[in-house]
């Protein structure tokens, strides 16, 4: 007992040293972690010519593109109304009726048409792209790794980038937009959905195959049902961010209303913009709440 009593306070000295040394070094490696965030920072501020100053020098051009804001055209939107009759609005306003409506409609009807053909595209592709369903031997690994690196190459490309090389290799307008929009759904969706596959419950699937079912059994009757609410979820996500991507893409003569905002930006027409901006608004608004009330009902 003496013996074991004398030999507990170096031991203790020695775990109260060894913890002291593990805090010495935690703090140390905290502060080297912050010091090159800190100098990160400071580079990315002269790489992208950071300047405070100018938000106070250019105050005036943002008070006048404010005022705009809360001032909205809504010329642009009921021209006839405002006017009298069709012929009176466009001579008075400029805006012909149904313009902006016209526009809206196309940035939807382009986010719609893209996301179904990439996603009758990516949907099948994504069985391929499945671990679970793809390594079980040499060619299936060769065939996975190949899709994978596919879907990775595609969605490193941004939608705008797309959607410039289709404007200048096809032509303007929305077809661009469309073709745009259905190649970023494709990378989008066949990950998504390749992950969902991936996060089965796999002893499903192993009843059927223990009862003889060809793999496209297997597939219809012990996959498909358990994926196909992430599936319809998937596919209201995606279709979301394509509408967005479609109002960006009109800015490069993809179709949209996008078009429309570079026309006014081009004519310092704020109050036309602002009212672009608060019918996209509305717009995102409704599709986020309806897809959302949708993903409750079916997950």
């Amino acid at each position: 007992m003496a013996a074991s009593a004398t030999s507990e306070p170096p031991r203790l000295q020695a775990l109260m040293a060894e913890v002291d040394r593990r805090v010495r070094l935690e703090r140390s490696r905290n502060l080297l972690i912050v010091g090159f965030l800190l100098v990160l920072v400071y580079l990315s501020a002269g790489q992208t010519e950071f300047n405070p100053g100018l938000l106070v020098t250019k105050s005036p051009q943002m008070l006048r593109i404010l005022g705009g804001f809360l001032h909205p055209n809504f010329a642009i939107i009921l021209p006839k109304f405002l006017a009298g009759s069709s012929e009176h609005a466009n001579l008075r306003y400029g805006y012909p009726e149904g313009l902006l409506g016209h526009f809206a409609l196309q940035t939807l009807m382009t986010a719609l048409l893209g996301t179904f053909i990439g996603s009758l595209v990516a949907i099948p592709v994504s069985f391929i792209a499945a671990r679970n369903l793809m390594r079980r031997g040499p060619l299936g690994s060769a065939i996975y790794f190949a899709v994978r690196a596919l879907m990775s190459i595609i969605r490193s490309i941004p939608t705008l980038f797309w959607g410039i090389l289709f404007v200048t290799a096809i032509s303007v307008g929305a077809f661009a937009g469309v073709l745009a929009v259905s190649i970023f759904s494709f990378g989008l969706m066949s990950k998504l959905f390749s992950e969902a596959i991936e996060a089965i419950d796999w002893g499903q699937v192993e009843a059927l195959t223990a009862t003889g079912a060809n793999p496209v059994q297997v597939v219809v009757h012990g996959v498909f049902p358990q994926v196909t609410p992430y599936l319809v979820a998937h596919l209201l996500y995606t279709f979301e961010v394509n509408v967005h991507s479609a109002l960006i893409l009109g800015a490069i003569g993809a179709g949209g209303l996008g078009f429309l905002f570079i026309q006014y930006s081009e004519q310092l027409d704020y109050p036309s913009e602002a009212m672009l901006l608060y019918v996209a608004i509305v717009m995102t608004l409704v599709i986020d709440y309806s897809s959302a009330a949708i993903r409750r009902r079916i997950i």
